[in-house]
């Protein structure tokens, strides 16, 4: 089984790699900026930002990728997802927000932000996955 139960909550395990990546990326990055207060303000809030941009592309992928469940099914898009497209989708459309807003601001080392914000997240999640299947 691909995910657990707590009450009526269903979690997949995936959703949980993602929010422990995503926490380790978070303290990496606000670790990085630490010495700025106010570049660590505003990367701390684009990557929250990014974040939400995320969840959404990914739960409302399902329009792009099924849009006859619009009208076969409506509220399917709530409980349906977009599987690994929308997954590609939306962490595309986050690392095209979190660079535009990197530009924006004029952040130092804007590059060397997103690289670390993009390598920390794909490494903790592969590494939180191969641990995890290695225990179970």
């Amino acid at each position: 089984m691909d995910a657990f139960q707590i009450g009526f909550l269903t979690i997949r395990y995936e959703w949980l790699y993602a929010a422990i990546a995503f926490t380790v990326t978070y303290f990496t990055l606000e670790h990085m900026t630490k010495k700025d207060k106010h570049i660590q303000k505003q990367v701390t809030e684009t990557l929250l930002n990014s974040l939400l941009l995320w969840i959404l592309t990914f739960k409302l992928s399902v329009i792009f990728f099924r849009p006859s469940i619009i009208f076969d099914n409506p509220l399917g898009i709530i409980f349906f997802w977009g599987g690994l497209k929308g997954q590609v989708l939306a962490t595309f459309i986050a690392l095209i927000y979190f660079i535009m807003k990197s530009k924006k601001l004029q952040w130092p080392n804007s590059l060397l932000l997103l690289v670390t914000y993009f390598v920390t997240f794909m490494l903790t999640y592969i590494l939180i996955r191969t641990l995890f299947q290695l225990i179970i």
